[in-house]
């Protein structure tokens, strides 16, 4: 017996559309769609109402489930690996679900076990968790629901994840060392102003000497932040505990990335590691015959605010019949080597390897340049720090000299 399924979905034009469709299971229904070259985004089931003939449940409301990146990508080797070895999907969550160490995976097996064996589609389960699997995966996902092969898109969702994760994990490793250092000389500071140059005041004051200007500066920022030392107390005490919640919550990374994107010099760099992403997800989906105007708007959905507006214009002229190449190199989306490899890509009918080999390499690049970023960094704040430290010790020297001299008088 057949249901009425409503279907979000990319035309054979990139275009996004709604679709009611009559099938006898949301596979089906993606079947028959892509079937007619629409590639489905969602489905669901029309009346809400669980059917009795068909098995399917109605959908379930977003989870907030979290995990952290680097457990993200635990889960997805897991299930890779579990699924190629002849396990079925539910049966692969149900091991997790029951004997993963860490709380969070076992939470989140557990609710996409429960979605699935209520009849929801694989991908509509991944879905219901868009803050840790994107378009991309679910994509994958969609397309392993015709060919049944969720072991390889399994393989493939988690290389998008190892490789994202990489970026991060080495952009925010090189972080530790200078935040240590910038701990260390916010806390000397801090003891100076707060402790040392409180104590020389107070003889000044008693002594009536007349002090240098660096002095006053000096002394002057030291009542400053004694004055407001409440307010600082609280401000650490707020940022410790924001920083407890995100380890807890697993966001602690997406944190390091957000503080680094600040630093002049990294806003470059996260846009290349953001330009090697969405060249992943373009090659993975085209590897997994997605269409490549489908391809571009799911890309689209996942990228930046300037990657998202090259994107979508590319998708327009690949519409219109361009090749895709030229339309790179037309609207600036990413740099010559991009639109090369492309062009090889196009003239070998592999553009879908080509893509992932041209990710490769903005990744070599840019382990390169983050390196080379951090090892400049690293002198740059010793500099600052010293003539931080510096300053403070001179005005609080100058101080000395002067009570000095006015002894000798």
């Amino acid at each position: 017996m057949s249901a009425r399924f409503r279907v979000d979905s990319l035309d054979a034009a990139g275009k996004r559309q709604s679709l009611i469709v009559e099938a006898s299971s949301p596979a089906d229904a993606a079947a028959r769609l892509r079937a007619t070259n629409v590639h489905p985004l969602r489905i669901e089931l029309m009346d809400g109402r669980i059917s009795t003939t068909t098995g399917l449940a109605p959908p379930v409301a977003e989870s907030a489930i979290t995990l952290s990146p680097q457990q993200q990508e635990v889960l997805l080797r897991q299930l890779a690996r579990m699924t190629g070895a002849g396990l079925r999907l539910e049966r692969a969550l149900a091991v997790i679900a029951e004997g993963d160490p860490s709380p969070r995976a076992r939470a989140l097996a557990s609710d996409l076990r429960q979605r699935v064996r209520s009849g929801a589609p694989p991908a509509a389960a991944f879905e219901a968790h868009p803050h840790l699997f994107g378009p991309d995966i679910v994509a994958l996902l969609r397309a392993a629901e015709v060919s049944g092969q969720f072991a390889a898109a399994l393989g493939e969702a988690e290389r998008l994840v190892a490789a994202r994760n990489a970026i991060r994990s080495r952009i925010v490793s090189a972080l530790v060392y200078p935040a240590i250092l910038g701990i260390v000389a916010l806390g000397s500071l801090l003891t100076i102003l707060l402790l040392v140059i409180p104590r020389f005041r107070d003889l000044v004051m008693v002594q009536g000497a007349s002090l240098p200007l660096a002095a006053q500066i000096v002394f002057a920022l030291s009542d400053l932040v004694v004055a407001q030392g409440w307010l600082l107390a609280l401000l650490a005490g707020a940022g410790l505990a924001g920083l407890a919640v995100a380890h807890q919550r697993g966001t602690l990374g997406r944190l390091g990335m957000a503080f680094a994107s600040m630093l002049p010099g990294v806003g470059t760099l996260i846009a290349s590691a953001a330009e090697a992403r969405v060249l992943r997800v373009l090659g993975t989906l085209l590897g997994r015959k997605v269409g490549l105007v489908a391809a571009l708007g799911l890309a689209t959905e996942g990228s930046d605010d300037r990657l998202s507006a090259a994107l979508a214009a590319v998708r327009d002229r690949v519409k219109a019949g361009g090749a895709f190449s030229e339309a790179v190199a037309q609207e600036g989306a990413f740099g010559p080597l991009v639109v090369q490899f492309a062009r090889v890509g196009e003239e070998t009918g592999d553009l879908g390897a080509m893509l992932l080999k041209s990710a490769e390499m903005i990744e070599e690049r840019l382990d390169r340049e983050i390196k080379r970023f951090f090892i400049l960094l690293e002198p740059s704040l010793l500099v600052v720090i010293g003539l931080l430290t510096g300053g403070l010790l001179y005005g609080l020297f100058s101080a000395i000299l002067t009570l000095n001299q006015a002894a000798q008088f």
